[in-house]
């Protein structure tokens, strides 16, 4: 082969190159077309449900949230309640995308891109005044994300918007947080079990543990866990105490008063725990309820005060 081919070869090779990295960054070279919201005229505030799919074959990897009177709850765990916050944060999130640029006007890339009807990275049904339904896919030029809304065939680019948002694991919408009591408020902690009943009291600004002194350090690491109480997922309806329960913990303020249970769990190292007057069973970490479990009137009492020596007689 002579030099000269060897140029003309080379050349080739380049163009075909060209070619192929021009036609994955821009399927349809297509990079004009309206701008504005990419679901125009969606209402936040109007949304009251949100589905989220993922696509493949990952286990549990699909969330049902509904908007109901008393806040957003999660449908796969039972109606418990969802961190309302992060719900309104997504969807106002959603609600206001905008289209960069037109990726896609075929329809011929939608697999590529990870937008198919039934081969997508994401799926976000949208209910409300409407549904609106959008698929989310691969990463675009410039921290953008390829995004097509279903019965288009148009397939855009929005700007700042990743799929990994949109998480499509239930558990990861749940409010997290199942006893929520101001620490500062509380004025009586009882913890009652099969060895018997410790009491917490506060009697002015000092705390007695069964009428006895108290040791105020441990005291107050013992009502923050007790006051605060966080899930690592839920398990079920609750069904009043639960079965086995070992501890029954009642945290007094002056408004009111708070009762739970903790069972032992059939996984290691966790604990089950239900709230008198909740709707779920769910469980905690060992981490979470230990200090209350080994709790005793002994490691809670402080050192009982000594008179002063009377003064010598003259």
């Amino acid at each position: 082969m002579t030099r000269t081919n060897l140029i003309l070869l080379a050349v080739l090779v380049l163009q075909v190159v060209a070619f192929a990295f021009k036609t994955l960054a821009a399927p349809d070279a297509v990079d004009a077309g309206p701008r504005g919201l990419l679901l125009d005229g969606l209402s936040a505030d109007a949304v009251e449900q949100l589905v989220i799919d993922e696509g493949g074959d990952a286990e549990d990897a699909g969330v049902t949230l509904k908007k109901t009177g008393s806040g957003w709850v999660v449908s796969d765990r039972w109606d418990h309640p969802a961190d309302g916050d992060k719900v309104d944060e997504l969807i106002r999130e959603l609600a206001a995308l905008e289209v960069a640029d037109v990726v896609s006007q075929t329809g011929l890339h939608d697999v590529e891109l990870g937008v198919a009807d039934d081969d997508f990275r994401k799926k976000v049904t949208l209910t409300g005044g409407g549904e609106r339904t959008l698929y989310l896919g691969t990463s675009g030029r410039g921290s953008s994300t390829h995004t097509r809304v279903a019965g288009e065939q148009r397939v855009v680019a929005v700007r700042d918007f990743s799929t990994w948002r949109v998480n499509a694991r239930a558990d990861s919408w749940v409010q997290r947080t199942v006893v929520d009591v101001d620490p500062e408020a509380v004025t009586e902690l009882t913890l009652a079990g099969a060895e018997g009943t410790v009491t917490l009291r506060k009697d002015g600004e000092a705390w007695l543990v069964n009428d006895g002194p108290a040791n105020a350090d441990e005291v107050d690491k013992l009502i923050k866990k007790a006051a605060k109480v966080t899930l690592s997922k839920v398990v079920g309806p609750a069904s009043g105490t639960p079965e086995g329960a070992v501890l029954t913990v009642t945290v007094t303020t002056p408004e009111r008063a708070t009762t739970w249970r903790i069972a032992p769990s059939t996984e290691d190292g966790k604990f089950l725990v239900a709230v008198d007057g909740g709707a779920h069973l769910v469980e905690v970490g060992k981490w979470a309820v230990e200090p209350l479990l080994d709790a005793t009137a002994e490691s809670l009492a402080g050192a009982i005060p000594m008179e002063a020596p009377d003064a010598p007689q003259e």
